[in-house]
């Protein structure tokens, strides 16, 4: 896996916790956050897929 790809994964990563944290102060009910959370979670599901 190159550097940059490295670095992306990192940012994804962040974000997915930072988001989590988000909902877990504001609920569930924010569809806009879970729809952020899942389409986070379906692109670091896809790089694995690339590193497999």
């Amino acid at each position: 896996m190159t550097l940059e790809r490295q670095m992306e994964r990192q940012k994804a990563w962040k974000r997915l916790n930072q988001l989590i944290e988000l909902r877990d102060t504001l609920g569930p009910d924010n569809q806009w956050l879970n729809d952020e959370i899942s389409d986070i979670e379906t692109f670091l599901r896809e790089r694995e897929g690339e590193t497999a």
